[in-house]
């Protein structure tokens, strides 16, 4: 019975640190180097990149503190965030623990997110890129750090390139960055190939 169990969690487990590894960079336009390598990424064809580690709960956790400081504890955003932390239970009642603590815990810090629907993943994935481009612009002095907590305020790549983000010092329409969002059906088969090889 043990066995059966441990068997049945690592398949679970697996089969969210794939999705988690899958979650990738799409060269679009970053910094001034259109050859230049993401962080923290492998290169796996021209402009495809992918995460060397899984998506962790720190990470995760940053996202949903952001979310709450711009839209509200009780926010359809906010709330939209969560992961279902009851995945654990519905594996086995034993896995009490990593249902309470598993998200929360920082001895879990750099585990990889479990419980995140694609739907959470892709929101995820949109908000680290704005995230990423915000830092670049902020670093190379075309914004200005936004300090407001209004959810009308913060950064995102659409406002930034309609010229509508209030705190642009100097706008330039060629600023790369990476573009991250879940790989399609042929990508994620370019991946596997790539990790057998």
């Amino acid at each position: 019975m043990k066995s059966s169990i441990k068997i049945l969690l690592l398949t679970f487990v697996f089969f969210i640190t794939c999705i988690g590894c899958y979650h990738q960079y799409h060269l679009k336009k970053y910094a001034d180097a259109k050859d230049m390598s993401p962080p923290n990424s492998i290169k796996v064809a021209d402009n495809f990149f992918c995460d060397q580690t899984e998506i962790s709960n720190l990470s995760w956790r940053e996202f949903i503190y952001w979310t709450e400081r711009f839209y509200g504890k009780n926010s359809p955003e906010y709330l939209a965030t969560i992961p279902d932390t009851t995945v654990w239970m519905n594996l086995d009642s034993l896995l009490t623990i990593l249902h309470r603590n598993y998200h929360r815990h920082p001895a879990w810090n750099d585990y990889p997110v479990v419980g995140i629907s694609q739907a959470q993943a892709s929101a995820f994935s949109k908000w680290r890129s704005d995230r990423v481009l915000e830092m670049l612009l902020i670093k190379n002095k075309k914004i200005a750090r936004n300090t407001s907590d209004s959810n009308t305020q913060y950064f995102t790549i659409e406002r930034y390139f309609n010229q509508t983000y209030a705190h642009t010092l100097v706008f330039d329409s060629t600023t790369y960055y990476p573009e991250f969002r879940l790989p399609s059906l042929a990508e994620r088969q370019v991946l596997l190939h790539y990790a057998d090889s």
